[in-house]
This record gives structure tokens, sequence and C-alpha cells, in this order.
């Protein structure tokens, strides 16, 4: 536990100081979910999850996606977590972290057999 809490501590300090010495650009996180086919039940359990994020961490903006026509991925969840800079995801990352309510929702969708495809932080390169 304590390995744990070291180890995001760091992290979260880590990006504070990058995230001051960049200028402040959206930060995309996407987390790319295989539900095995159970897609709608995935779907209803996701909400709470999301109503729980969307009040701990008021700064991002989720949204949800699903593979229509997209081969062997079709049918993957794909949620998307938008905050204004890194530091405010650091933030929020930190509050989710502490969050039991938070925790035991996602411990909740886990249980249901899903699998985490892939996560992956993106920075906006529009220019």
């Amino acid at each position: 536990m304590f390995r744990k809490l070291s180890l995001l501590l760091i992290v979260v300090a880590s990006m504070a100081v990058f995230s001051a010495t960049v200028q402040a650009e959206p930060v995309l996180l996407v987390t790319t979910v295989d539900t095995h086919g159970l897609t709608e039940e995935y779907l209803n359990r996701l909400d709470r999850t999301l109503a729980i994020a969307k009040r701990i961490s008021p700064a991002a903006k989720w949204r949800v996606w699903v593979g229509a026509i997209a081969g062997p991925s079709t049918g993957y969840v794909y949620v998307t977590l938008e905050y204004p800079d890194l530091a405010a995801y650091a933030e929020g990352t930190e509050r989710q972290n502490s969050s039991a309510e938070y925790n035991e929702s996602i411990a909740a969708l886990a249980e249901m057999g899903r699998e985490i495809v892939s996560r992956t932080m993106l920075s906006e390169a529009t220019r």
C-alpha cells in the first residue's frame, strides 16, 4: 500500500513539475476495453462509474465510444478522458485513486470480465 502511494506521489509530482515547464495543452487519455460481448452490460455499469468520476474530477470531460465498423475491434468500448492540461490530469487522477467509491466501481467493472486492451495518453498536435 505504502509502495503504491509512494509511486503515485512521485508520478503526480513529476507530472506537476513537467506541466509547469510546458505550455498548458489538453491531455486525452483513451482506454480501450474488450467487453467480450457484454457491451450493453458494461455500458450500464460504466454509467455509475462515470457519475462518480464526474463528481470527483469536475475538470475532466468524459466520453464513451463503441467501435462500429472497426474490423477486429468492432464492439470494443473506448473511454476518453480529457483534461485541460497535465496538472489537471494529475489532480484528477489523485482524486480518483483516493476515492473508495470510485475504486469499488472500477473493481465491479473488472469483475464482469472486461479486458483493458490499451491505455494511451495523447497530447494535442493541432497547430
